[in-house]
């Protein structure tokens, strides 16, 4: 995820724990450096959303996390999700809209499936 969002100049950082905003920044910082691309980053933290998914207010979370995903995405290219769980407020996206947010699952499988070719060749 942070190899691929480095490779964009302006990248948006979501996440729902102030925690995870710093090592998801500067693992796409350091990887920027890795492919000498300058980049810009915005991150952002969602607010008040943690609890929404143990509570059972799935709709709610995604509602809410979608709306300041869609902020991030009008001022940068892609957006990376820090937290998996956040992946789950754009499922239902329209796919242009969708694929500019950068998932820890999609790319995850990504990376895994691409060894897993380079392997077998």
């Amino acid at each position: 995820m942070a190899r691929l969002a480095a490779g964009y100049s302006r990248i948006g950082v979501a996440a729902t724990l102030h925690s995870t905003i710093m090592p998801t920044t500067e693992l796409i910082r350091r990887k920027a450096v890795m492919v000498g691309n300058e980049i810009s980053i915005r991150s952002t933290v969602i607010e008040n959303v943690g609890n929404l998914l143990a509570e059972n207010k799935g709709d709610l979370y995604d509602e809410m996390v979608g709306e300041q995903l869609r902020l991030l995405l009008e001022e940068n290219e892609v957006v990376v999700l820090a937290q998996a769980s956040m992946a789950r407020a754009v499922e239902k996206w329209p796919e242009e809209e969708k694929s500019r947010c950068l998932t820890s699952p999609v790319s995850g499988v990504e990376a895994v499936r691409d060894y897993l070719r380079k392997k077998e060749g």
